[in-house]
């Protein structure tokens, strides 16, 4: 035991003694080798309009951060491929510390892009990828068309946008809906409806909304987010006046059968606006003065009309007391059947004709040597007829432009005639309740008008306006 432990020893000894015989090595610094490339560390998401960092590193082949570049380095330049301004574009050596840059940057437009970086003095370059979404809502900016027509439809289209005129895509998941008002230019104000759109209204930022403004004159539309600031305008706006739909007679307090006296008609539309288009759009208007004298002019033109107004001289044969009333003409179109028309259409016998004429004077002078000829001559007078028969047609068109006038009324049965009074005062007093806003009186007032009459136009297209605005009051 005692030998093994000896030996042991001795050992231990032997390993020792080199151990300390050895000198000890100085510690020596590696440092990083050149520029071989960047890693560029950006987030995946970012808003319009507000910071985000960047983040640069140097690096050797082998990884390693060049932690002097800010003293071996050169600029770096910052690109994108999106249709924005990235702010800094450019990146000194000096923004570097141990090797490692951290820039705070801005893009100003909602869109997924790629940043590169570039030094440009070896052109080495890295890129990344980020998503920009965009800021919150600044303003609207609205579409309208520069005329619409008194109580009927038309479209506003909103873009909610940000500050850098980007769409808002999600305003409907952040914001509760916006405000919609008139500024009057000119004209009177009116009623316009509906006065608010919902956010769940749009969509990718857009909203299309179908308004209804009641006056004419100009006007503009204002728009204002129901919570925040944001707010937006349309160009001027001008309201043409509706169809006509009533007519009002002012007449002087005494009248003198005989004698010319001035009296004014005035149109309104269903919404009580003068038609002041009337000269242009109208069929001009028949008055009735509902006495048993005669009133002179019975029609009055729609050229007579300025700025929805007529002013006419005329004249009344009896002393009696007198209510006129004015109404529209109806125009009346008469189509001439095509088997009428067929006949006339025979040109290529008259135009030979000249031909046989020509021959009629040779004939003449030789009639004392041949009477046989003369004979056979006589046939084109009998010819010439023929181009008499062009002229009926005119006068065929005449008989059926009159006939159907004269006698449509006598075979109608009086029930019918009643009928179509009836109905004409229907339709009277659903305007004059349109006039006073009674919609519901209206709408019973035409649905009897039209069951007397189904035939009646003007009275569907009023119905159909009037259903429009119950349905919108209904809906607020």
């Amino acid at each position: 035991m005692d030998s093994k432990k000896i030996a042991v020893l001795l050992f231990g000894m032997c390993l020792i003694v080199p151990a300390l015989s050895m000198e000890t090595a100085a510690a020596v610094k590696v440092s990083p080798g050149e520029l071989d490339h960047f890693v560029l560390k950006i987030p995946d998401r970012a808003t319009a309009g507000e910071n985000f960092i960047i983040r640069l590193e140097a690096r050797d082949a082998y990884e390693n951060i060049i932690v002097d570049y800010n003293r071996l380095g050169s600029i770096i330049r910052l690109t994108t491929s999106g249709k924005g301004k990235i702010s800094p574009d450019l990146i000194s050596p000096s923004d570097f510390f141990e090797g490692v840059a951290q820039i705070m940057a801005t893009y100003d437009k909602a869109e997924a892009i790629t940043i590169t970086a570039t030094e440009e003095a070896t052109k080495k370059a890295v890129s990344g990828k980020i998503v920009i979404s965009p800021g919150p809502v600044d303003h609207f900016f609205l579409t309208a068309p520069s005329q619409i027509t008194a109580g009927q439809k038309f479209q506003l289209k909103i873009e909610a946008l940000d500050m850098y005129e980007n769409r808002v895509v999600d305003y409907n998941l952040k914001h509760t809906g916006v405000e919609i008002s008139t500024l009057l230019i000119s004209g009177e104000k009116g009623r316009l409806y509906p006065a608010t759109v919902p956010a769940s209204n749009f969509s990718d930022g857009i909203a299309v909304v179908e308004l209804v403004y009641e006056k004419t004159g100009s006007i503009i539309l204002s728009v204002v987010d129901a919570v925040e600031k944001a707010g937006g305008k349309t160009t001027p706006i001008q309201v043409l006046p509706g169809e006509a739909k009533r007519f009002v007679i002012l007449l002087p307090d005494r009248l003198t059968a005989g004698k010319p006296f001035t009296a004014q008609i005035k149109v309104y539309d269903a919404f009580d606006n003068l038609v002041t288009n009337y000269d242009k759009v109208g069929k001009g208007v028949n008055v009735n003065p509902q006495g048993q004298g005669k009133i002179s002019p019975e029609e009055v033109p729609a050229s007579s009309f300025v700025n929805g107004i007529a002013t006419v001289n005329f004249t009344y044969t009896r002393a009696e007391v007198i209510n006129p009333v004015v109404t529209e003409k109806t125009i009346k179109e008469i189509k001439v059947p095509e088997k009428e028309i067929k006949p006339p259409v025979v040109e290529e016998k008259p135009k030979e004709k000249p031909k046989v004429e020509e021959k009629k004077p040779k004939a003449k002078e030789e009639k004392p040597k041949k009477e046989e000829k003369p004979k056979k001559e006589t046939k084109p007078p009998a010819a010439e007829e023929k181009p008499k028969e062009e002229t009926k047609p005119v006068l065929v068109e005449e008989k059926i432009e009159t006939k159907p006038v004269e006698e449509k009324p006598k075979e109608k049965p009086a029930a019918v005639a009643d009928s179509k009074a009836e109905a004409r005062n229907c339709y009277d007093r659903a305007v004059k309740n349109i006039g006073q806003r009674k919609y519901k009186e209206a709408k019973e007032e035409l649905e009897r008008c039209l069951s007397l009459d189904p035939e009646n136009s003007e009275a569907r297209r009023l119905l159909d306006r009037v259903n429009i605005i119950l349905r919108l009051e209904s809906g607020k």
